[in-house]
């Protein structure tokens, strides 16, 4: 798949850039200005220095708590409740054709077809996550929002994986995208021992470490889709 021959192509791969750029920065965007919005309460830890959390808490809340129709406390959250799981509706959407034109790209460069499905199959499945994540608060549909989590963070480490090994591989991708995946795949799978309950941490290092995970994950895409405008250049 030759992009830089063929002016058809590289408008596709635009647009696949920047939808996925947009999908990104509006996640971003939204998740601060729903912890702003955010009415306070915290989840066990409600505490700090004697005195009740009267917004969002980067230690104390998680992203979950975000999207749930009411705090902790039983106020209406309604602001962050449509503000939060539209965003991540919107960015589960967005990921899809970077998912989709990565993998064919990956077979068109004639690597092993099987594992690109693989990864790709496993990049629909976290954007799949996400999408349910949006559509099923915590404190509305706890059993299908883990579902999603445990979706979400486990088969976007597949992705990441099977799509680093690839870059790797290709002579015409950039290996400077193999060392950003890296970094993300490490913490990844660090991660997933939390997210499935084999190191129970702190809430303030679950809570912290979440955050930065999954905004390392969206930086990493956003640093990949600019790859993609620039993959007839590099």
């Amino acid at each position: 798949m030759n992009v830089s021959d063929d002016s058809s192509l590289q408008k596709t791969v635009n647009k696949i850039g920047y939808i996925t750029l947009f999908g990104i920065i509006q996640f971003l965007v939204l998740s601060i200005t729903t912890m702003i919005v955010f009415p306070g309460w915290a989840r066990g830890e409600d505490l700090v220095e004697g005195r009740r959390i009267d917004r969002y808490s980067f230690s104390f809340n998680k992203f979950s708590d975000l999207g749930m129709w009411n705090t902790y406390s039983g106020a209406s959250n309604l602001a962050s409740f449509l503000l939060f799981n539209i965003s991540l509706v919107i960015v589960g959407l967005s990921l899809m054709p970077y998912v989709i034109f990565s993998a064919k790209y990956f077979i068109s460069q004639e690597l092993p077809k099987h594992w690109v499905i693989v990864g790709e199959i496993a990049g629909i499945i976290a954007c799949l996550g996400f999408i349910l994540i949006g559509f099923t608060p915590r404190d509305r549909q706890l059993d299908l929002h883990h579902v999603g989590e445990y979706a979400a963070f486990l088969a976007i480490f597949i992705m990441s994986l099977t799509y680093m090994l690839f870059i790797f591989k290709d002579k015409d991708y950039p290996n400077k995208y193999t060392v950003v995946y890296a970094v993300c795949v490490i913490c990844q799978f660090l991660y997933l021992f939390v997210v499935f309950n084999v190191y129970v941490p702190s809430l303030a290092f679950d809570c912290i470490t979440q955050k930065l995970i999954v905004y390392l994950q969206l930086v990493v895409f956003l640093i990949q889709s600019i790859g993609i405008l620039h993959l007839d250049k590099d």
